[in-house]
């Protein structure tokens, strides 16, 4: 739940362009709901966690070849030469 927690806070953070006070995630399975507060150390977590994924695609798969998201990807990551 921690990794999830810091992706969702890069989403909000990248996507909004704010950190909400409080994320609320419901399970589909039981219902319950599982309540984080997100803060700004969440975010370069959550930003190594997608790096830490990303490199693990390229190294046991296609890669960005075959990756949906290239251009966005790309787009993103322009100034870290990664690809």
């Amino acid at each position: 739940m921690e990794r999830y927690s810091q992706l969702v806070s890069v989403f909000s953070y990248e996507s909004l362009g704010i950190l909400p006070e409080k994320i609320e995630i419901v399970s589909l399975l039981d219902g319950r709901i599982t309540a984080f507060y997100p803060s700004e150390q969440d975010i370069p977590k959550g930003v190594q966690y997608l790096e830490d994924i990303k490199q693990l695609v390229n190294e046991n798969n296609q890669g960005c070849f075959e990756c949906p998201l290239t251009k966005q990807c790309k787009d993103i990551f322009k100034d870290q030469n990664v690809h």
